[in-house]
């Protein structure tokens, strides 16, 4: 009888949440969640961990999908870790003591002037297992040369490169580039995101009706007729729509202290109160009647089921709507989400073709049987994969999710 492989203690690498960070060592404890307070101030400081909440959907997935020692395992900022002990000597020891593993979860973190420090450093003193996914390109870069990231970042390459048992990143493009540069041992898997639900994705049906849309974007205030925000907003014109915050806050500055403008426990923003700001910064009228900002990916999903469909130019955002079963029209204005729903075959579309047929029209022609039942077709390859890849990196499955698609034709390549 083969025996069954003891449960790893895993370090992920980043937070998932929006909780405020503890400091003091202490055995059992997490990090306190945000409070009830009502200015957009008050809710910006719960993402101090997590930054962009779309990395909460990409994050937590890996932290759910995968079978492991949950009593002796943990999120955790290392970046804060190693600024308050201030030796990567000795956060090397904890980890190598504490954990079997370390899960790094990546993003679009491969860019000029990003920067990861002291994280080469660290890796190159553990003993325990490495393994990272999710990288991906923000924009173009030269192929062939490295030299246009900041060398940290590319010292972090190339020790993933060298160490990592698993180095999975978002897609062909990404892959295309690492390989130019010498970082031969990657491998194009995704983003984790989409294979945390694969019986939802599964079961995405074409909306029966376009009547309430969710949608998230890059809500820069300009007046510009040519920004992102207006051709998403005259796209969704005419259609009751509810748009999610990811990071926008910022942009908001004026109103941060205004009270009554965040309602914390239904995860809300005040209608009346966003529409003017935006209405006044851009002149035009948002269509929006509805502004969620969540604090966690259970809420989130949870409210796309209200809808008939996601459209919109934030990729997690229609990943959280797919997870719930909900069908999702991925926009796209740059190379990182054209990369994405590219390699997971999604319905998706250029944000200046949705601004011009509107978003009835779009929705009809990208949400269809005949679309999603290619993006299922290939989503099955893909899963399967994915899957494939953790196993033979030595991470188990919290279900067993390889079953479903045994089916599909594993000739074809993705």
């Amino acid at each position: 009888m083969a025996e069954i492989a003891k449960p790893k203690r895993l370090l992920f690498f980043r937070p998932a949440q929006a909780n405020v960070c503890p400091t003091p060592a202490i055995s059992y404890q997490i990090g306190v969640p945000v409070s009830s307070g009502s200015t957009l101030r008050d809710h910006v400081a719960a993402f101090d961990l997590v930054g962009n909440s779309g990395n909460m959907i990409h994050r937590m997935a890996m932290v759910q999908m995968l079978r492991f020692d949950r009593q002796n395992s943990s999120q955790v900022n290392l970046f804060r870790l190693m600024k308050k002990l201030g030796s990567i000597d000795r956060v090397a020891q904890i980890i190598n003591d504490k954990f079997d593993g370390i899960v790094i979860t990546m993003s679009n973190f491969l860019r000029r002037k990003a920067s990861e420090p002291g994280m080469a450093e660290l890796l190159t003193k553990l003993d325990c297992s490495i393994y990272c996914v999710g990288a991906g390109l923000q924009d173009e870069l030269p192929l062939g040369d490295i030299s246009v990231l900041e060398p940290d970042l590319a010292d972090l390459m190339r020790v993933l490169n060298q160490k990592a048992v698993l180095f999975g990143v978002r897609g062909h493009k990404t892959l295309e580039w690492l390989h130019s540069v010498g970082i031969d041992r990657a491998t194009a898997i995704g983003c984790p995101s989409m294979f945390v639900y694969p019986r939802n994705i599964m079961s995405l049906r074409p909306p029966k009706q376009i009547e309430n849309i969710i949608s998230a974007g890059h809500m820069v205030l300009s007046k510009k007729p040519d920004s992102r925000s207006h051709k998403l907003m005259r796209a969704l014109n005419g259609v009751r729509t509810a748009y999610v915050f990811q990071g926008e806050h910022k942009n908001f500055l004026e109103i941060l202290d205004t009270p009554n403008v965040y309602n914390e426990a239904t995860q809300t923003l005040n209608a009346d109160v966003i529409n003017e700001y935006i209405s006044n910064k851009c002149a035009i009228e948002p269509p929006f009647s509805e502004y969620y900002s969540f604090n966690e990916v259970s809420a989130w999903r949870q409210a796309c089921l209200r809808f008939d469909a996601y459209a919109g130019d934030r990729i997690h955002g229609g990943v959280a709507a797919m997870q719930a079963g909900v069908p999702a029209l991925i926009l796209y204005d740059d190379a990182r989400v054209a990369e994405l729903a590219s390699y997971h075959s999604l319905p998706s579309c250029t944000l200046d073709e949705f601004s011009m047929l509107g978003c009835r029209a779009a929705l009809r022609k990208y949400l269809n049987d005949e679309t999603l039942a290619k993006m299922k077709e290939d989503y099955a390859l893909i899963a399967q994969r994915f899957y494939r890849t953790l196993h033979d990196a030595g991470l188990q499955l919290q279900n067993d999710e390889r079953s479903l698609f045994e089916v599909a034709d594993s000739s074809r390549v993705i």
